[in-house]
Formats: C-alpha cells, structure tokens, sequence
C-alpha cells in the first residue's frame, strides 16, 4: 500500500511539473524576442538624412542633460505624423513635431538623455510610431556613447553639517492628516562611523529622524528618513527646527528646517 501511494505520488508531482513546464512555454523566445526588439513597419516613407544613430561621445555623470536633434523628411505623397517616441530607458526623454508633416518637407525629433545614475557604455533605443502604424514603429533611433562616475561623491552632497554632507536641509509636510514621512539623501565623508538620530530635548515630539542605514560608515551614501506625526504634537507652527544627535556641533549647526504647509 505504502509503495503504491509513492506511484502515485510520484505521478501528481510529475504532471504538476509537466504543467509548470508548459505554462513556462506558452510565450515563445521569438515572442520575447519581438517585444524587446520589434520589427519596424516596411517601406514607411520616413528618411533620416543623418542616420538613425546618434553619437553622445563621452560625458560626466553631473553633467548637464545631454541633448541632440534629428530631422526627417517625409519621402511619401501623402502626410505624416509621428504619433509617439517610446525609450529604453527613463533617462532618455524624446520630444517631437506632432502635426502632421507634409510630402518632402521635415520633421524633428529632440532627444535628452540624463547621466545622472547611469555611469558606463551607454547604448540606449527610441522607437518611432507614426500614423503608418500604432503596433510596428516606423525607425529605430539609436543613442550610444559613455558616462563616467562623478569622481567625488560629495559633489552631489552640497549642505554639509560638518562630515556629514546632505542634499537639503530643508523638508515640507502637510498640516494636519496622518503620520508622514520624507527623506534625505546623505553622505558620510569622514573617516569614522556615524549613528544618527533626534536630539529630543532640543526637537519637537511630532518629528523624528533616523537614518538608514543605522550606521553609516564612511564613504558611505544613506538616508534621513524623518516622520512628521501632528497627533504627537503640543503646538505646530511653520516652520520647526529639528536637531540631529551624533554630531559633534552646536546646535544651529546640526538644524534641519521642516516646514509645515
């Protein structure tokens, strides 16, 4: 009896397998394959004097948005729209001419990529849809070049309570409503751990900070999560102070301004 549940069990789990397997394969390699590389629509009357890849070159990570310009030509008889620009990535944004383009006359389409976040080779795709068709794009755009890493870490940190660097020392909440929360990014640039939280005899009890991580080493990048509870407090004005505890600085010097709009 005992062998014959074995079978049997044995049996369920293979066909469990066996449909896992098969529910796996419903979407085929081609299929992934043309979602992450579509075909573009054949003999669309859309020319790109200049090609349809765009050099970058080499740019900062803190740079400035890198930003170029391609113009097509509509080598069609009747006119053409460019309905959407869609991007690989976020950190490429594209703008475009949206009325429609007459027979041999030009077009553009603005591109702006972002470093911030994206050091390396950067190769990044704009597919262009037009009113030919909204399932197939029209072009293929390609952006390619490099980024370097921001060499100084503390560049991005320009508020600075002695080592500790921040981006803002300023943050906004809404009057009444529930518990909230908002952070700040944050940058250890001394040579020793740092644990940081509220100074509560200096601080208001509706705020609290704490930092994650809890520790932050040196060199390290982390944040001030800082909660804004009104049940908590005795009196809400504007603007309240909230001081930081593990920072061996006056008290004005380790103040964080939160607003209360």
């Amino acid at each position: 009896m005992k062998q014959l549940c074995k079978i049997a069990l044995l049996m369920l789990w293979m066909f469990r397998c066996g449909v896992a397997v098969a529910q796996l394969q419903l979407i085929s390699q081609s299929k992934i394959d043309s979602l992450r590389n579509p075909r573009t629509v054949t003999q669309v009357p859309i020319s790109f004097e200049e090609g349809t890849t765009v050099q970058m070159g080499v740019m900062a990570e803190d740079a400035e948005p890198w930003r170029g310009e391609l113009r097509w030509t509509n080598r069609g008889e009747e006119p053409l729209v460019v309905t959407r620009v869609v991007t690989t990535c976020g950190c490429l944004k594209a703008e475009f001419d949206e009325w429609p383009i007459l027979a041999d006359s030009v077009g553009t389409i603005r591109l702006e990529y972002h470093p911030k976040g994206h050091p390396g080779v950067v190769y990044q795709r704009a597919f262009v849809y037009t009113s030919v068709s909204d399932e197939r794009p029209s072009a293929i755009l390609v952006v390619s070049g490099e980024v370097t890493p921001v060499l100084n870490p503390q560049a991005d940190y320009p508020k600075a309570f002695g080592y500790l660097r921040l981006r803002s020392t300023e943050l906004s909440f809404r009057r009444g409503g529930s518990r909230q929360q908002l952070a700040i990014a944050c940058y250890n640039g001394s040579s020793e751990p740092m644990r940081l939280s509220t100074d509560t005899l200096l601080t208001s009890p509706a705020l609290r900070l704490k930092s994650e991580p809890s520790v932050l080493q040196p060199g390290e990048e982390g944040e001030l999560i800082v909660t804004f509870d009104p049940a908590k407090a005795v009196f809400i004005a504007p603007t309240m102070p909230l001081y930081l505890r593990g920072l061996y600085l006056p008290p004005r010097q380790r103040q964080l301004t939160v607003r209360i709009n």
